[in-house]
């Protein structure tokens, strides 16, 4: 739903909300329901309102929230036929090039698809002491070259990001760095 049907649904509830409240109130026994709707008897204003009305209330009976696409798998074409290799197979592969490093903890990642293959995005923890820049540009290039090498799919980016730095059974909270290589 974009932001106008949105709007407009907003302010078709807010009328018929006021609309049905005073129908209720006029069925507990009030008669400010006829000594509003009076002075509107005959007049073309009141008529298209309740056409606009009517038509509004079809559009959202019949509206349905467009889904996003979701791509569960990345579809590679090959001269036998499709292959289609799940995104939590990917993030798998990933999480296990990294895991491979020492240095690191917590690893998770996730996959996104780019223009002519994929985005991965590696968060997780590192230790302390260690040359950040120099772990994250070895990680983005061993995540790389593990996945493209074992599933044949291009890696366009790996973004890693490191949430918290480890230290023993605690983590720190006030240092964390984000590296994006393209």
């Amino acid at each position: 739903m974009n932001i106008l049907d949105r709007i407009v649904l907003c302010m078709y509830a807010i009328i018929v909300g006021l609309a049905s409240a005073l129908l209720a109130f006029h069925g507990y026994g009030g008669n400010l329901l006829l000594h509003l709707l009076a002075p509107l008897q005959g007049d073309m204003w009141t008529f298209a309102s309740g056409i606009v009305m009517f038509l509004l209330s079809i559009r959202f009976l019949f509206m349905r929230g467009k889904k996003t696409e979701r791509f569960s798998s990345f579809v590679q074409r090959t001269t036998n036929g499709d292959v289609n290799i799940s995104y939590q197979t990917l993030e798998s592969l990933a999480i296990r090039a990294a895991q491979s490093m020492r240095g690191l903890a917590e690893m998770k990642a996730s996959i996104i698809q780019a223009e002519g293959g994929i985005a991965i995005k590696i968060r997780g923890l590192v230790q302390p002491d260690l040359n950040v820049p120099t772990l994250t540009e070895q990680l983005q290039e061993k995540v790389r070259t593990y996945v493209q090498d074992t599933t044949g799919i291009h890696v366009r980016s790996v973004t890693v990001s490191i949430r918290d730095i480890v230290n023993g059974q605690s983590v720190k909270r006030n240092k964390s760095e984000r590296i994006r290589v393209e």
